[in-house]
């Protein structure tokens, strides 16, 4: 066999030379590199925006939960005063509006005043709001100035009442070596006239009639007999009772279910005499007409409600020119009915027909110069503890509440008269208050 000419000479395959790698191929490891670099770097972002979101809603959950707390701490004082003061049986207690004179400005009357057992003075021994009972010094707050929206806690507000005389605020206290504060409100709720007890549970007249309260002159769609009465404890439930009437303008003059001690069981139906509220004290006195003997003289729609208007009057500051202002509060019925107010406003209204001794021999069971039920609102808040020398700096979290309380049959373990209980509590929002 010849060799090929062409062929040089000791040259085999595997000398031949290996072909160069594309450059196709080194371009894609150099995008799948960084493609993975950005993943990794965009994993790692994301766990630290995670991580931090966790942070951020664990720090508001805290300020949050701060604030509550501190919401409850200013509760159990404002219960402790109450306690404190109004758990004797002799305790007297009145809305600001019964001690204000025709001197004096009536800018704050949603303040509750307590006369301790014993006292006959002409002031109260105290108002029950936040700033009155800390080291700042009693009456802080007073029934002459509403304190401004700026230096103060609104806890009747807007979402509550409709006129801004009938607000409720109290100084911000704050809680020493914390970053937090408080505040409360007390109200009175056996000075207003109670809708939510039905005939079976009011208190009977001497002839064995309900004295029920009536306000149907003032809110016409009020289910009078409906046994719906006997369900609402809350006051947005009366809605269901009185229709589309506003009961925003009428937070002073109207309760729920308001009650009172008497021996070893709660009842209901009564009314604190120590208040000038007209609208309150009509529904009262329309109660002597659905309950009277028919041979008792008649106490119409009209003359209720100009009695009332003179009663209130007469028993609160001087609002007419012949009123005659009582400086109480009465610190028993027996001095009410022999101070002759009654009688003297029967004649201040005109009417001849009826005599102070019809409305004392039908209307005395049902009432009482004290109430046993109290409306408090408590605030809370927490700040940022590097706002803590700038007072004016938002709180990071803020907390309501809203308690009824109610004064039991049972003694006080520390010694101050019978004991109060929550009966009702609620976490308020904003709109709420």
């Amino acid at each position: 066999m010849q060799r090929d000419s062409r062929a040089p000479v000791g040259r085999t395959r595997a000398s031949e030379p290996v072909p160069k790698k594309s450059v196709c191929d080194s371009g894609f490891a150099l995008v799948l590199v960084l493609s993975l670099v950005s993943l990794l770097m965009a994993a790692v972002y994301t766990i630290s925006l995670i991580s931090k979101v966790d942070a951020e809603i664990g720090a508001t959950d805290a300020y949050r939960l701060q604030a509550r707390q501190n919401a409850l701490l200013g509760l159990g004082l404002a219960i402790a005063e109450l306690q404190r003061a109004a758990g004797d049986s002799a305790a007297v207690t009145a809305p600001a509006t019964l001690r204000l004179t025709n001197s004096t400005t009536l800018a704050y009357p949603s303040l509750t005043g307590v006369w301790s057992a014993g006292s006959f003075s002409e002031n109260p021994d105290n108002w029950f709001v936040s700033g009155n009972f800390e080291e700042l010094g009693p009456n802080q707050i007073t029934p002459a100035v509403l304190p401004p929206e700026s230096s103060a806690i609104t806890l009747i507000g807007n979402g509550t009442v409709s006129a801004t005389r009938d607000m409720a605020r109290a100084l911000r206290v704050p809680i020493a070596d914390t970053n937090g504060g408080y505040a409360f409100w007390v109200g009175d709720e056996g000075a207003k006239a109670a809708l939510a007890i039905l005939p079976a549970d009011s208190p009977l007249a001497p002839n064995g009639a309900p004295l029920v309260i009536d306000p149907r002159r003032d809110i016409p769609s009020f289910a009078h007999n409906s046994p719906v009465r006997a369900q609402p404890f809350l006051w947005n439930d009366l809605r269901r009772l009185v229709g589309s009437t506003n009961m925003k303008a009428r937070f002073r003059s109207y309760t729920t279910k308001a009650q009172w001690v008497e021996g070893s069981a709660l009842v209901g139906g009564r009314f604190n005499i120590n208040t000038s509220n007209p609208i309150s004290w009509e529904a009262v006195l329309r109660a002597y007409e659905n309950a009277r003997d028919p041979s008792q003289p008649e106490l119409s729609a009209a003359k209720a409600q100009a009695l009332a208007e003179r009663l209130a009057a007469n028993i609160g500051p001087k609002q007419w020119a012949n009123a005659k202002p009582q400086f109480g509060p009465f610190f028993s019925l027996a001095a009410f009915w022999d101070s002759e107010l009654v009688q003297e406003s029967l004649e201040d209204a005109g009417i001849t027909t009826l005599t102070q001794g019809d409305l004392h021999s039908i209307l005395w069971p049902m009432l009482a110069v004290r109430s046993d039920t109290f409306r408090i609102r408590a605030y809370g808040d927490a700040r940022n503890p590097a706002d803590f020398a700038n007072p004016t700096a938002p709180p990071q979290a803020a907390a309501y509440c809203e308690v009824i309380v109610q004064r039991t049959p049972h003694p006080d373990p520390l010694g101050n008269g019978l004991r109060f209980e929550i009966v009702y509590f609620r976490w308020l929002g904003a709109a709420d208050i």
